[in-house]
């Protein structure tokens, strides 16, 4: 710890050579204010910053809001495990240099003992933060796992909003739901809606069940797009206007989306998206 006396000698000299310095304060220089615009400038960042993700998370859906926050759960997990990984290498290899004295390398007994005694003690620390490391990465792991539990429990309430029997219909439901297929209704922002359609259809959910996992992915998405059309208001049934015959038209889509190539699918969810925006 630094000393203190030294620490106030040295703020003294820097108080003596502030005063001997010509004062500034009166210039009529602006160039020589403009360092203290920027200083206050840069004092207001944190705080700009700080308001824009305030807004940002003012506006943001509960599925985002979920998402979001299970993210920096695991995030901040996966750093203490990458932590107490990097601590276990140090720690093994501290041991690989740890050797017990030889008692036929000392012509004393006296420094003979002294020297296992040393040795007992460095073992013993370097057993105790094994142990420790040990019980924090379990508890690390613990946490990892309470986050997935977490977003489950969010995920349930969220469509217990909806549904008064969505934790029976879905959650608890012996239905042979994958952890893709939870993992990517958990994503979406129709994903509860989703889910509690397939609990009502359980082919659906056998079907899609056995998929390959990309094709999981991909025939959850056909669902979600069926759910989100059936949430559309009635269209009116008065006869639409008569518009004028254009050229050039395209064939709509009717392959089921768990059929179509990657770049097929990705030109559909383009559309998707560019209809949702």
């Amino acid at each position: 710890m630094p000393d203190q006396e030294a620490i106030e000698v040295a703020l003294e000299d820097l108080s003596d050579v502030s005063d001997s310095e010509p004062s500034t304060e009166t210039t009529d220089n602006p160039e020589l204010e403009q360092p203290e615009q920027q200083t206050a400038d840069a004092a207001d960042e944190p705080e700009k910053a700080k308001s824009e993700d305030s807004d940002k998370q003012e506006t943001e859906t509960k599925s985002q809001r979920r998402r979001r926050l299970r993210k920096e759960r695991e995030d901040k997990t996966q750093a203490e495990l990458d932590r107490l990984r990097a601590e276990n290498e140090r720690l093994k290899a501290k041991e690989g240099k740890l050797v017990q004295p030889d008692p036929s390398r000392y012509t004393s007994e006296a420094e003979y003992q002294a020297d296992l005694a040393a040795f007992k003690v460095r073992k013993q620390d370097l057993e105790s933060d094994f142990e420790r490391v040990e019980t924090d990465f379990t508890a690390a792991s613990s946490e990892g796992d309470q986050s997935f539990q977490d977003a489950i429990a969010d995920f349930t309430a969220e469509g217990a909003e909806k549904y008064d029997d969505f934790a029976d219909k879905v959650i608890n439901s012996p239905l042979p739901f994958t952890a893709l297929m939870v993992e990517t209704l958990m994503d979406s922002d129709l994903g509860a809606d989703t889910a509690y359609y397939m609990a009502q259809n359980p082919k659906e959910v056998s079907r899609i069940a056995e998929l390959p996992p990309v094709a999981q992915a991909r025939a959850i998405f056909e669902l979600e797009a069926k759910v989100k059309d059936s949430q559309k208001p009635p269209q009116s049934k008065a006869p639409a206007p008569v518009k004028p015959v254009r050229g050039g038209s395209s064939a709509s889509q009717t392959k089921p989306v768990s059929e179509m190539s990657m770049s097929e699918y990705a030109a559909y969810r383009q559309k998707q998206m560019e209809a949702q925006s």
